[in-house]
């Protein structure tokens, strides 16, 4: 997960974050339709602190704008759903 500096990534805030996929509605994926915003993928962290909607996250060998950040703190243990869309490829 880096921190954005000038669209770019910046310094790095946490490595090695174990996430989960989630399948996108098609209420959500028609609401970002709508919005004009395309949604590549939606994860599930564990909740941690310090996480911003301006930041990217790197998976594989792409990395994604954090679209929507939403805390689920009526789980155990508390999550966080990152609405993610695909920005590009890591050279």
């Amino acid at each position: 997960m880096f921190e954005t500096v000038a669209n770019k990534p910046g310094p790095q805030k946490a490595a090695g974050i174990r996430f989960g996929e989630r399948t996108v509605s098609f209420k959500r994926f028609y609401a970002a339709r709508t919005a004009s915003t395309e949604i590549s993928r939606v994860v599930h962290i564990p909740y941690r602190t310090g996480i911003d909607p301006h930041d990217n996250v790197v998976i594989g060998s792409e990395r994604y704008k954090i679209e929507q950040l939403q805390p689920v703190r009526d789980t155990n243990p508390p999550c966080m759903v990152l609405t993610l869309k695909r920005i590009g490829a890591i050279p």
